[in-house]
Parts: structure tokens; C-alpha cells; sequence
């Protein structure tokens, strides 16, 4: 598997003539570089959607769908829920210790 900097060399070579007929200050390095800090943008804005918050920082919004990571449980680590109502949202610090939200597509 490539790097993120191997990567956005590849994606330079490929499209340095389209963007330098554009401009004569644009040239590899600059696509190069614009293509590694996109990358590693996205890369940071998904490790955020995965993260785990804690209920004492931090609880869901009213029509959320999250997973709950449970306190101790014989049974079972984590379960998915829908918060439907503010009743819900304050059973989250009951049965749970860390919430992430769900993406649905």
C-alpha cells in the first residue's frame, strides 16, 4: 500500500500538464502538496467520526444514531441505539460509558 506522499506524487505526474498549461507558477510540488494536505485533512475528519466521547463530556443530539460503548455488561460490550426523545438521552450515562455517533448512507 502506498503512502499518502507516494500517492500524491503518482497524482502530480498524471495531471502536471492539465494544471500547468493553467498557470506557470503551479507545478508538481503544488499539486503534490495540495493532494497530501487533502488527504490528511479527510484522514483527521474521519478519526474525529470515530472517536469515542464520553458521556460525562459530551452527550447525543435528539435524533441521533449512535453506538453505546456499555458499562459492564455479562453479556455485552456495545449496542446501537436511536435517540428519540430527551428521554433517551438521559438514559445514555446509565448504561453506557463512551458514545459514537452512526453514519447512515
Amino acid at each position: 500500500m502506498k503512502t499518502t506522499y507516494e500517492k500524491s506524487i503518482e497524482y502530480a505526474e498524471i495531471n502536471d500538464d492539465k494544471h500547468c498549461n493553467l498557470s506557470k507558477n503551479f507545478d508538481k510540488f503544488d499539486i503534490a502538496q495540495s493532494f497530501e494536505a487533502g488527504a490528511e485533512f479527510m484522514q483527521k475528519q474521519y478519526e474525529e467520526k470515530l472517536r469515542w466521547i464520553r458521556v460525562e463530556d459530551e452527550l447525543p443530539n435528539l435524533g441521533d444514531d449512535i453506538i453505546l460503548k456499555l458499562r459492564e455488561h455479562p453479556l455485552k460490550k456495545y449496542q446501537v441505539w436511536h435517540i428519540a426523545d430527551d428521554y433517551d438521552i438521559k438514559l445514555v450515562p446509565v448504561y453506557a460509558t463512551h458514545w459514537r455517533p452512526i453514519e447512515l448512507k
